[in-house]
């Protein structure tokens, strides 16, 4: 019992963690613009990067006319393109930080993003030498904080601080807390040596409302292709929809959650073992009891059943004690700030599954019981 009870405790516990992480993150990707599509020089599909991966591979290149072309494409209202370049060294007072700045087109770039500003304003059309910096740049790394108006240099250039995003704002499966945000003819200037004049970094598309977000995206990836002249499963970018990021989400962490259940079977087999090993025990201690039911009458199926029924409870009480002792450990969970979903789905499989351990733990015992000669059972001692 104790095995299954430690068993089922685990089992539970870890799956509503996994669940709980998933619920957390979808919680994130509802608050995604759900009509934006974004586009990257590179294929998921073709190894040609990792969408979680902080050094994701940039293979492809995006250009500038096919942001044209994606506008042609029915239910696409607005098409920003991004000159992004990773780890761009920014000065403030002396100190130096390695982080990522974006240009971006002003008017187009707040209407496809849900960022928000904490403190004084997003960038405006046709301005240069300005910049918007996330909410970690501003309070954390540096030693003294940067606020609006301060001076900061980014390479060689330097920019006005004229807002700073608010902590957690968040676009398609990036965060813009580490990251800077100046104009896209800034970014052309600041990264020429890096992005030729002609291409971009990613795009952000905005789809008309009342439009299928995803079929607008396969309209997208077929008119890329055409433009590319690459044919499908060539592709040399990607087409990433809220749905694609969820799906892609759902299958990592639904595999986490099997690992995390498969860790906390073992200790079920372990109990099992145990419980196989209470029942032998039980066959041998009973023999002569075996023995007078049987020569009263008592068929081999009748005796079976009763084996298994027993060692059926037995896992059954231990099972609900772990499920008692998940439920604690989930309270104790929430109590520190770490998220944990539990569904009845959940708690009665977890008893019914303790149970049906118990009645294939106890099988062999059963069958041992019932194959006991009856003269052999009524002269044991």
């Amino acid at each position: 019992m104790l095995g299954i009870l430690i068993g089922i405790a685990a089992i539970v516990t870890l799956v509503s963690l996994g669940q709980g992480i998933k619920k957390d993150i979808e919680g994130q990707l509802n608050q995604f613009n759900p009509r934006t599509v974004y586009i990257i020089p590179s294929n998921f599909g073709s190894g040609g990067g990792d969408m979680f991966s902080s050094g994701m591979v940039l293979k492809g290149v995006l250009y500038s006319k096919d942001a044209d072309k994606i506008a042609t494409v029915p239910g696409v209202e607005s098409v920003a393109n991004t000159i992004a370049r990773q780890y761009t060294t920014v000065t403030y007072k002396g100190e130096t930080l390695q982080t990522e700045v974006d240009g971006v087109p002003a008017n187009i770039f707040r209407q496809v993003t849900n960022v928000e500003i904490a403190k004084g304003r997003f960038l405006v059309g046709g301005e240069r030498g300005v910049a918007v910096i996330g909410s970690n740049i501003a309070n954390k790394h540096f030693k003294k904080k940067v606020d609006t108006n301060s001076q900061i240099e980014i390479g060689d250039k330097k920019f006005r601080v004229v807002g700073i995003i608010d902590s957690g704002s968040q676009s398609s499966f990036a965060s813009y807390d580490n990251v800077i945000l100046i104009s896209l003819d800034d970014g052309r200037e600041l990264f020429a040596s890096l992005v030729p004049k002609d291409q971009v970094s990613a795009m952000f598309v905005l789809v008309k409302e009342k439009f299928d977000v995803d079929a607008v995206g396969t309209k997208i990836e077929a008119k890329l292709r055409q433009s590319h002249k690459v044919k499908k499963g060539d592709e040399d970018f990607s087409v990433i929809t809220p749905k694609f990021i969820k799906d892609q989400v759902g299958t990592i962490m639904n595999l986490l959650t099997l690992f995390l259940g498969a860790i906390a079977a073992v200790s079920l087999i372990v109990g099992g073992i145990g419980i196989a090993n209470t029942m032998f025990m039980a066959v041998m201690e009973r023999t002569t009891e075996i023995g007078i039911l049987k020569a009263i009458g008592a068929t081999d199926g009748l005796i079976v059943t009763l084996f298994l029924i027993e060692s059926g409870i037995l896992s059954f009480i231990g099972g609900a004690m772990g499920v008692a002792l998940s439920l604690i450990l989930n309270f104790l969970l929430g109590l520190l700030g770490v998220s944990t979903y539990l569904t009845p789905d959940l708690l009665f499989g977890a008893l019914g599954f303790s149970f049906v351990i118990g009645l294939a733990s106890g099988y062999f015992p059963a069958k041992n019981a019932a194959g006991i000669n009856i003269i052999t059972a009524l002269r044991y001692e």
